[in-house]
């Protein structure tokens, strides 16, 4: 997905984002950030928040493990800071999201479901702070 934001840091909006039923924590309630190649865990949420700030700011793609209540599945949601900006907008990101084993179609188990998880991400971007560019689903065999 392609969003403009005008939320204040890059935390900020993947928080708001990724609330309820999704959360920015991995299925061991930890912090976890990728980036440089390397996999960092996090003692505290500002900790967190402020080194994923400061590593979109600088341009650098960061990726964290997330959760999914409902499904128990983790995911990975990768940000990268996007330079081109949309007038009244102050920040343009792209957000992936790859989730685990996924919701799978009934009939079709082979591809993912990502009408389960936009159903319940999309909502969260219809705020006047938000604007959705671009979405992009892709299913590859592994």
């Amino acid at each position: 997905m392609r969003i403009v934001s005008n939320r204040r840091t890059a935390f900020e909006f993947i928080d708001h984002l990724f609330s309820e039923d999704f959360s920015v924590m991995d299925i061991n309630k930890e912090f976890k950030l990728f980036f440089d190649e390397t996999i960092h865990t996090f003692n505290s949420k500002i900790e967190f928040a402020n080194t994923l700030n400061r590593k979109v700011d600088l341009g650098q793609s960061v990726c964290l493990i997330g959760h999914n209540a409902t499904l128990d599945e983790e995911l990975t949601i990768g940000i990268d800071k996007v330079d081109q900006n949309y007038e009244g907008f102050e920040k343009h990101y792209k957000i992936s999201l790859i989730p685990g084993i996924g919701q799978r179609i009934t009939g079709a188990e082979r591809y993912t479901d990502f009408s389960f998880y936009l159903t319940r991400l999309l909502p969260r971007l219809t705020a006047p702070t938000d604007y959705v560019c671009e979405i992009v689903c892709q299913d590859f065999d592994s």
